[in-house]
């Protein structure tokens, strides 16, 4: 999909899209710089996206919870180079 920036440098994220992140006015995403393109992402996906990728380097008997902590997540900060 192609947009424009308004001239206060914003940029309109349509609904669809809104609706499958499971974002909302006020919620906290985070911008990923990947080699000449910006991923739009947030902290839920990341840990998602972090536990697929250990099913696919872990054994079969280890599972992601092991790998990658428990359910909670409550005071964990991402990493920000």
């Amino acid at each position: 999909m192609r947009t424009r920036l308004n001239r206060d440098g914003r940029l309109h994220i349509p609904a669809q899209y809104l609706k499958q992140l499971g974002i909302g006015p006020g919620s906290e995403v985070e911008l990923v710089w990947e080699g000449d393109g910006l991923r739009i992402t947030t902290g839920e996906l990341e840990i998602r996206r972090a536990r697929a990728l250990g099913k696919l380097f872990a054994p079969s008997d280890d599972s992601p919870n092991t790998l990658f902590g428990s359910e909670d997540r409550r005071g964990i900060r991402p990493h920000r180079p």
